[in-house]
């Protein structure tokens, strides 16, 4: 069977079913086939996160089995495809996506498709998830659909700051400014 995962950063686990003013938050991964979505983490961080789903291990520093390198002895197809800069802290390859058929995170990407106009540092650079999933559809219509594929796909526009220029608004006509972002506000 194929497998896609998908890893929302920093989203919050009720997201999925939750709805705003009568539309569903997450209208997409709501109308998924099979099971309801789960969402988990096993840090609080993504580097720990990221190496634990990717080598079995609970620390970031540990190497366990790689994920890639497993689905790639099943004969899968295998794609890693992030929105954020998997080099940083050596995560690509601590947890060896980059042995993946295809590895490319937001550093393969142009820079001036950023999400952020400011000079990012390696941990905050960070890419629309349009273009990770236009990039996981040429990935996929390029391949020998005749084998099953694993593919990871890193979506950053849950992670803070949430909104970005050029970012549709599906929920709300304006963004709260980060300075906005306050308890006293939190039925705006």
């Amino acid at each position: 069977k194929n497998v896609l995962l998908i890893v929302l950063e920093s989203a919050r686990a009720e997201l999925p079913a939750a709805s705003f003013k009568g539309s569903p938050v997450m209208p997409t991964l709501q109308n998924l086939p099979g099971q309801p979505l789960n969402m988990i983490s096993n840090a609080g961080r993504t580097g720990p996160s990221v190496s634990g789903m990717f080598s079995g291990t609970l620390s970031e520093f540990e190497s366990g089995i790689s994920l890639v390198d497993r689905f790639k002895n099943l004969n899968y197809r295998t794609a890693i495809i992030s929105a954020q800069d998997e080099t940083f802290g050596n995560i690509d390859q601590r947890a060896r996506m980059n042995h993946a058929d295809l590895f490319v995170d937001s550093t393969g990407f142009p820079r001036n498709m950023r999400m952020y106009a400011v000079e990012p540092t390696d941990n905050t650079l960070a890419m629309p998830s349009d273009l990770v999933t236009a990039k996981f559809a040429q990935w996929l219509r390029a391949t020998d659909a005749g084998k099953p594929f694993f593919a990871y796909l890193n979506i950053q526009e849950m992670h803070f700051p949430y909104h970005y220029k050029g970012a549709t608004s599906e929920l709300t006509t304006r963004p709260i400014p980060n300075r906005e972002m306050v308890p006293e506000n939190k039925e705006c």
